[in-house]
């Protein structure tokens, strides 16, 4: 069931862990709850590997897929710490580039 939802909401079903994945309507909005699998990234900074998960913060994307009704993607994402340099940072997103909150697949669909 949730691999259909996965692939209606064009979501690429080897990043987003199935295990965290849930959809709910409230107030005729979609929200899709998920988070990311774990995939080996390195440092932003000093492109390190050496780093562990600090904490997630859920991001709220706009994903424009539904004509009636809209979708809200409510994604975990996770922040890792480096052990080397210090600095903070975010995993990969392969929905939307830093700082924005509507996915490339909404924009796209404008376009």
């Amino acid at each position: 069931m949730n691999n259909d939802t996965i692939k209606l909401l064009k979501l690429e079903e080897s990043t987003v862990d199935e295990d965290s994945f849930f959809v709910e309507i409230k107030n005729n909005i979609t929200y899709a709850h998920f988070k990311l699998l774990n995939k080996t990234q390195c440092c932003s900074n000093c492109g390190s590997i050496n780093f562990v998960t600090h904490d997630y913060q859920t991001k709220k994307l706009l994903h424009g897929l539904f004509i009636k009704s809209k979708c809200i993607l409510l994604y975990k994402a996770r922040r890792f710490k480096c052990k080397d340099c210090g600095r903070v940072f975010y995993e990969y997103n392969p929905f939307a580039p830093k700082g924005d909150q509507i996915t490339q697949s909404t924009k796209i669909s404008v376009l």
